[in-house]
């Protein structure tokens, strides 16, 4: 099994490309990084390789990579080592869905996804992330330790717990643990404040390496700027991640210029067009030639400018999301654009020669009507029809009421309701419709608003996917699809 293990991930490692080496073959503390997901989504995540780095960057800290791998028991990309062999297993979790991911995990090492079922012989079992950033409770039965917020300062700190308390129980080292801020023990800390850093330039906000397998077409990822001045009321970024800050634009330019011109970089941001140097941005990047790929940018940023740097990037897909058709009902949620100003950019691209546009849409959201939902299809209509040659690929998702946001405690739509809306955006002749699932964003919706009951439910039910069937033979899932419960508002302090 281990031969065939390394078989398999040596083509996955032989393309990776790393700024400098750092693993190293051992230290005082073994620390299994784990991403719930594959290698692609992981590998394509900044968050979780930055973490990397610093742990591997600790002296006498020994970490190693773990990814979601059909086929095998979990065992380190670096060295095929399981994870029983590791004193901590951290979690990255970003995605609700993960959490079934992290569960399966945990169960094929033979690793109890329980908390108070793992004695101490077993790893100490720590998430962080985007999803226990927002609601940490479904996580309660499962992990041992949970940190909230941004990991740059506290991450240095949970290290220095774990060396310091080497050899002794883990119920020492969970009482450490829980005297940090933004870290919670279940059973012994169950509230705190999330952590953030207020000088982004103190930290290489950089991935450690670039590889052609990730999903921003082998770019170099490198984050711009963090939190988010907008004020969309279903997204979560601006309250998980606030206040807004950006890295410095000199400081910026030092790091690209140690970059190869070769290497296309991903520029990392909720909304890379506010970041307040971006102007200027564009000019150095259009100078020297450099290939990017964005994260994401609105719809009022488009400019020529732009439009140059992605086509000198070889970028053929112009990305937007107007989220609604209905103007009233788009400024409701706090995107205040218009379709004219849609159909301008969109004109705009097309004259620098983007034939291919991809336009996200969500169904369901709080006040919509079913004539908003036809809505969508009368802009893809007069957009095709407008620009004669024009691919147009639609992306209709379910919304999905996220916890500190104001939308949190807004109900999410019946099946059957979601069903019928995008049925009526299918009709859209030409047109490539595409989207998650209905079944995916309904449980996505109960996990993003689950309470310990949920986690520990998960936990035992077992592997692989959860019907609306099986799950509300043991749950009641409208305490969660409906909002009547906050349980997030227990943990953590605004």
């Amino acid at each position: 099994m281990l031969w065939e293990w390394r078989r398999e991930v040596s083509k996955f490692k032989a393309q990776e490309r790393w700024l400098e080496p750092l693993w190293k073959p051992q230290g005082k503390i073994g620390w299994a990084l784990v991403y719930p997901n594959y290698y692609s989504v992981g590998i394509s995540n900044l968050g979780f390789l930055m973490v990397y780095r610093m742990l591997a960057e600790m002296k006498d800290i020994f970490v190693s990579r773990f990814f979601k791998w059909d086929g095998f028991t979990p065992l380190s990309f670096e060295e095929g080592r399981s994870l029983q062999e590791f004193e901590v297993i951290a979690f990255s979790l970003s995605y609700e869905l993960d959490l079934i991911n992290l569960i399966s995990i945990l169960k094929k090492a033979g690793i109890p996804p329980l908390r108070g079922d793992r004695v101490d012989r077993f790893p100490v079992v720590g998430v962080g992330g985007i999803f226990p950033t927002m609601n940490p409770r479904p996580l309660f039965p499962i992990a041992d330790f949970i940190f909230c917020g941004e990991s740059e300062e506290s991450l240095s700190e949970m290290a220095e717990v774990f060396l310091s308390c080497w050899g002794l129980s883990k119920d020492k080292v969970l009482e450490r643990l829980a005297d940090l801020d933004g870290v919670l023990v279940p059973g012994v800390k169950d509230i705190t404040r999330r952590r953030w850093v207020m000088n982004l330039d103190r930290y290489a906000l950089s991935a450690p390496l670039y590889t052609p397998l990730n999903q921003f077409g082998g770019a170099l990822l490198i984050e711009l700027n963090r939190g988010c001045k907008r004020g969309c009321l279903f997204c979560p970024v601006r309250q998980c991640y606030n206040p807004f800050r950006f890295r410095s634009f000199e400081g910026l330019k030092s790091f690209l210029e140690e970059i190869p011109r070769g290497v296309k970089v991903g520029l990392i941001s909720p909304v890379a067009t506010d970041y307040p140097f971006f102007d200027e941005l564009l000019d150095y990047l259009l100078e020297t030639g450099r290939k990017v790929s964005f994260g994401s940018f609105r719809v009022e940023g488009i400019s020529e400018k732009l439009l140059l740097l992605l086509k000198q990037s070889d970028q053929k897909l112009l990305t937007l999301a107007p989220e609604t058709a209905n103007e009233d009902l788009r400024r409701r949620i706090g995107k205040a654009f218009s379709n004219d100003l849609l159909k301008e950019k969109i004109s705009l691209a097309y004259r620098y020669g983007f034939r291919r546009v991809k336009l996200y849409f969500m169904v369901g959201l709080p006040g919509e009507s079913l004539k908003d939902v036809e809505e969508i299809n009368s802009l893809v209509r007069e957009i095709k029809s407008e620009f004669k040659g024009l691919e147009v690929i639609v992306s209709v998702n379910p919304f999905v009421p996220k916890p500190f946001t104001p939308f949190e405690g807004e109900s999410f739509l019946s099946i059957p309701e979601l069903v019928n809306r995008l049925k009526i955006i299918r009709k859209v002749a030409g047109v490539d419709v595409r989207g998650e699932g209905i079944k995916k964003a309904w449980l996505e919706a109960i996990i993003s608003r689950g309470d310990e009951k949920l986690g520990e439910t998960l936990s035992i039910l077992g592997d692989g996917a959860f019907s609306p069937k099986v799950l509300e033979e043991h749950l009641d899932v409208k305490i969660y699809l409906s909002g009547e419960i906050k349980p997030w508002r227990e943990s953590l302090k605004s």
